[in-house]
Formats: structure tokens, C-alpha cells, sequence
């Protein structure tokens, strides 16, 4: 997976890739599953590697809480309405396995 990230008024572009292998077969999933989970992988990696994300608290690990003890602050309704008038960048993700 290759995330790639362009400045609209510059035009210049980072990238990044990411890859993942599926084992043959995943106790519970079908081959379609496999694949989708693998891909996604892929993508969330790419795209951490892309804007520096580390990831080690995950929303969806049950021990993740969310009470506000994350060093992360969420942008207000206010500053996201402002920042989503003008975009300053796009990302753009190209799946060269799955074109769909």
C-alpha cells in the first residue's frame, strides 16, 4: 500500500509505502476476509508512516479507555470548520493490488 501526501499550493508530494503478508490460511476467516484484513494493515501502516502516527494506544483495544488521559487533544467543531474552508493538502492512498 503507498500513501502519498500533496501540498495543493506547491505540488509537492511525500510518500510512503507499507506491505503486509497473509498467511495461507486464518482460523474464522474466509479468503476474502484475509485479504481485506491484510489490505487494511497495509493502508493503516502506510498512513502512519506518512503523518508520524504512533499508534500504541488503539481505540478499538478494549484496555483503550478514551477518558481523556491521551496526550492528544481532538480539534474543536470550531478550529475543524475553519481548517475544512480552504484545504491546504490532500492525501491520497493508491492500493496497487485492490483498484477498487
Amino acid at each position: 500500500a503507498t500513501a502519498t501526501f500533496i501540498d495543493n499550493e506547491s505540488g509537492e508530494k511525500v510518500s510512503t509505502s507499507a506491505y503486509a503478508r497473509h498467511s495461507d490460511a486464518k482460523k474464522g476467516l474466509d479468503d476474502a476476509q484475509v485479504t481485506g484484513a491484510t489490505s487494511s494493515y497495509a493502508r493503516k501502516y502506510a498512513l502512519n508512516g506518512l503523518f508520524c502516527i504512533d499508534d500504541n494506544k488503539d481505540p478499538d483495544d478494549p484496555a483503550y479507555s478514551g477518558n481523556g488521559q491521551s496526550s492528544s487533544k481532538q480539534p474543536s467543531k470550531e478550529s475543524s470548520k475553519a481548517s475544512a474552508k480552504k484545504p491546504m493538502a490532500q492525501a491520497e492512498f493508491i492500493d496497487e493490488d485492490n483498484p477498487f
